[in-house]
């Protein structure tokens, strides 16, 4: 029984290696290119990082489309530039969270794909917190007011609901890995650069997402 016991033991210890060293959802020279399109680095921030709680989307002095305090943290706290990327962006989509639903002009297709992505977001996100020690989901900092929580919460509420219209309609997206959303968030930010894209994920670029029944 002892080589049962021995087994058992470095079955275990392989199997939680192999979570620790789970690769990230894109790789660094996916990272770097979108770090490069979004023009975020320690260079860029803005010398004055002005903390207006009371506005809802906040500064952006640099102009490349992430609230500057949001920016300041990402760059502070995250270590891997594969970090930095996926927190630039979930940001974009944070920010589509909150557009869209007070625009209340987008049309369903767009709200079922907006949907879909905070969902993969945060199980992909749930995920890395599980196998990567080291990594953090930067929501908390994106919407760390009150106002953003709440405005978060809201939106998620009034998504949730209008979804319930849709049930039956399911995205292909749905069916996938939760962190295959970095691939696809790619190709919408950075259009450019889909055919030299070199992704951890997958390497064979995705058609354009389709409404089945």
């Amino acid at each position: 029984m002892k080589w049962l016991t021995r087994l058992n033991a470095i079955c275990c210890l392989f199997f939680s290696v192999s979570l620790m060293s789970q690769p990230l959802p894109i790789n660094q020279f996916n990272a770097l290119q979108v770090l490069s399109h979004f023009n975020v680095s320690t260079i860029e921030l803005p010398v004055y990082i002005e903390r207006n709680e009371a506005n809802l989307y906040g500064q952006d002095a640099n102009h490349n489309s992430l609230r500057d305090d949001f920016e300041q943290y990402i760059l502070e706290h995250y270590q891997q530039p594969e970090h930095v990327a996926m927190a630039i962006l979930a940001a974009q989509t944070w920010k589509r969270l909150l557009e869209v639903t007070a625009s209340q002009q987008s049309g369903s297709f767009t709200r079922l794909k907006l949907i879909s992505e905070i969902q993969a977001i945060k199980q992909c996100f749930r995920q890395l917190e599980t196998h990567q020690p080291e990594f953090h989901s930067a929501s908390f900092a994106y919407f760390n007011t009150p106002q953003r929580a709440d405005a978060k919460k809201q939106a998620e509420q009034h998504l949730s609901s209008w979804r319930q219209q849709y049930r039956q309609v399911k995205l292909i997206e749905d069916s996938q890995p939760p962190c295959q959303v970095f691939k696809r968030l790619m190709q919408q930010f950075l259009p450019a650069t889909q055919e030299t894209l070199h992704l951890a994920v997958d390497s064979v670029m995705e058609p354009t997402p389709h409404l089945t029944q």
